[in-house]
């Protein structure tokens, strides 16, 4: 992987020392709506060691436009103390002691917990304590999302009566386990899925019980250079918070993230994916989602949300949308065949592309001249249509699946046999829903 490369990771912590799973470096943000488009699914692998065939964790997307935007050292908003480029933990995380963290929640076991804001230096704007006064305001309805024992990401009461917004990736997590959320006050409830869209990465969770002190939603997305603050559970604090600033609006990763987000500069890291994003008047503006670094340049992303948001309601209402996907494995075709397409390295038994006849292909690994690891892999079909468009890479079929939805059935173009001397087929398949623990 070439170190010019962007990554892009999920913000979830996972059980074991808030690990992050990384994703593959993959080409830039763009922040323009003619890239809304390339949103795809969540998930394939995209390297030709497969170990399972179906279509994996969501990545990223499409062909990029340089990036202009204030990175967190610039933004008045953000503690200024702060270098994102210095002691990054290896993965590109900023590494900081924020000042609005609490170590653990109120009745927790931990006599600890300081003050939110205390120890801070240099933040005196106007601005700055706006968003101060924020956290401090909204802290108590934000929750820890816990699976089993685990808690790995954030979440916040929209409703009175129980009802938590979160990001989809949070609870989609193990079927073993149970779903609980952890509030300010030490209170471990247990929570139910409602709905979720793993397209959208958002999810409503259920707690029973009433009188939760709920965030109100806000009826706007905020503009760039707006200040945000996030509240979430990363570094091993409770419900801290993440200043910073809007920097960028409409933007897409890769064809495994939501499309249309919101980027910042608040140092968000694993463990906050699900947080509410507020703004200066204390509304909840979007749900923290992911992180990337890009040339050394640190950047979070948000799902916007509204007070009116048609998915938020349909989530409310029980509405559960899984990732669409062909059920296969993938790699890039050129660099075995030197021809663009898709390669299908596994296909997965029971799903769309196993009904529909789809071949994988065998894979071996060998030691080259200098005596590093190759793989050649033999007898696989090759994509390079879908619906009669050409397909060249396997971002460009996911960010197309993206768009479908499950049950849907789409012709794929496939080369079986080899580039030359083999067959062309027109393979119909129904695409199925990506396999989820939850719900």
């Amino acid at each position: 992987m070439n170190s010019h490369f962007n990554k892009y990771w999920p913000l979830l912590a996972l059980p074991v020392a808030a690990a992050i799973v990384a994703v593959p470096h993959l080409p830039g943000p763009a922040h323009s709506a003619a890239n809304q488009s390339a949103a795809a699914v969540p998930g394939t692998s995209t390297t030709p060691n497969t170990d399972t065939a179906q279509n994996a964790q969501p990545q990223t997307f499409g062909t990029q436009t340089p990036n202009t935007r204030n990175d967190a050292q610039s933004s008045p908003f953000n503690d200024p103390n702060w270098n994102p480029l210095a002691n990054d933990n290896g993965a590109g995380i900023p590494d900081v002691t924020d000042p609005y963290a609490q170590r653990a929640p109120s009745g927790a076991g931990d006599s600890g917990s300081r003050t939110p804001g205390s120890g801070s230096s240099g933040q005196n704007s106007a601005a700055t304590a706006a968003l101060r006064k924020v956290y401090q305001a909204s802290v108590s309805s934000a929750v820890r999302v816990n699976v089993g024992d685990s808690g790995i990401g954030s979440g916040f009461f929209m409703s009175p009566d129980g009802l938590i917004l979160t990001a989809a990736h949070v609870p989609l997590g193990d079927s073993s386990a149970k779903l609980s959320v952890t509030t300010g006050a030490g209170q471990s409830l247990p929570v139910t899925l409602v709905g979720y869209d793993e397209v959208r990465d958002l999810a409503v969770l259920k707690a029973e019980g009433s009188n939760f002190p709920a965030l109100k939603l806000a009826d706007s997305t905020p503009k760039v250079g707006a200040g945000v603050v996030a509240i979430g559970n990363s570094r091993g604090s409770f419900d801290g918070g993440r200043a910073g600033a809007v920097t960028a609006l409409n933007v897409s990763l890769d064809p495994t993230f939501p499309v249309n987000m919101v980027e910042s500069s608040m140092p968000l890291a694993p463990g906050d994916s699900g947080g509410p994003v507020l703004n200066a008047a204390g509304e909840v503006v979007g749900v923290s989602t992911a992180i990337s670094n890009q040339n050394g340049s640190f950047a979070s992303y948000f799902v916007p949300v509204t007070r009116n948001s048609a998915l938020v309601q349909s989530l409310v209402s029980g509405v559960k949308r899984g990732v669409p996907v062909l059920g296969i494995g993938v790699a890039d075709a050129r660099a075995t065949t030197g021809q663009p397409g898709v390669l299908v390295t596994a296909v997965t038994p029971g799903l769309g592309a196993a009904k529909a006849g789809l071949k994988g292909g065998t894979v071996r690994e060998f030691r080259d001249a200098a005596g590093d690891v190759q793989q050649d892999i033999s007898g696989a079909d090759i994509i390079v249509g879908v619906d009669g468009q050409a397909v060249t890479t396997p971002a460009g079929l996911i960010a197309y699946l993206r768009g479908k939805s499950v049950g849907d059935r789409v012709t794929l173009k496939v080369q079986r046999g080899g580039t030359s001397g083999g067959q062309t087929l027109n393979v119909p398949v129904v695409l199925s829903a990506k396999p989820v623990s939850q719900g």
